[in-house]
């Protein structure tokens, strides 16, 4: 018999073009660094925000997180404070995530040297401190 046309999902479902979708910061926070100009080789743009976790149920008081594959246009300046719901970024394309399902990066170190030099050995699991913040709500 004839096979059904597959229904959209997922990144065809929507147009990431048209800027209509935030990233928002969970924490308070403080942006350690932004690089944009779709000039970041793998990330393309990308901000790093040293989160305030002393509320938490963390190891640490200090967490670090890397969002990668924004667009160009909205990134957050250096020094900027956010607080939970400010948008930090939006949702890049097919082509800012490499191809791959439209997406953003998301990755955690619990030291500022380690993030600034993407020691990905040293990634600590995003799911544990989004666990913390789910729990302390």
């Amino acid at each position: 018999g004839d096979v059904p046309p597959k229904k959209p999902h997922g990144p065809v479902a929507y147009s990431p073009a048209d800027g209509r979708w935030p990233v928002k910061a969970p924490l308070n926070g403080k942006v350690v660094r932004s690089r944009g100009g779709d000039q970041v080789g793998g990330f393309f743009n990308d901000t790093l925000i040293a989160y305030d976790t002393t509320d938490l149920d963390y190891p640490v008081d200090l967490a670090y997180v890397l969002y990668g594959h924004f667009k160009p246009k909205g990134l957050l300046s250096a020094e900027t404070r956010v607080k939970p719901g400010d948008t930090l970024g939006y949702l890049g394309d097919m082509r800012r995530s490499l191809g791959e399902i439209i997406h953003t990066h998301v990755q955690v170190w619990w030291a500022r040297t380690d993030a600034l030099n993407y020691n990905h050995v040293t990634t600590k699991d995003p799911a544990v401190l989004w666990a913390a913040i789910l729990e302390a709500k």
